[in-house]
């Protein structure tokens, strides 16, 4: 993956692997894509200044694409686990890794 982070749903903070991953207001986009899938679906997903439209949103999961690169969000009770792909992965790969890394947090109580 190129990028990657895990926000806290508690106080917001961002565990990232770059320091400039999100960008202000950012993370109430996601919040709000979570909330309202098919807004989400209508209207795309921005993260790190970069819009995506949005392939597939649920209240559980959200993956989107930009030509050849893309980005995979998962919601759990307190967090939110994002992976930005680019064109040496794929969608698959990404909801793969997110979605397993989401699940075992779930499973750890998070």
């Amino acid at each position: 993956m190129a990028k990657a982070a895990i926000i806290s749903l508690l106080d917001r903070t961002v565990a990232a692997t770059a320091p400039e991953f999100l960008q202000e207001g950012e993370v109430n986009g996601l919040l709000e894509g979570f909330k309202q899938p098919d807004s989400a679906v209508g209207s795309g997903i921005t993260v790190g200044g970069v819009e995506y439209t949005c392939l597939k949103a649920d209240g559980r999961s959200i993956h989107a694409t930009k030509e050849a690169t893309g980005a995979v969000f998962a919601k759990t009770n307190m967090t939110i686990v994002i992976a930005i792909y680019d064109e040496k992965h794929d969608v698959g790969s990404a909801a793969q890794l997110v979605e397993g890394l989401a699940n075992h947090l779930v499973n750890e109580g998070s």
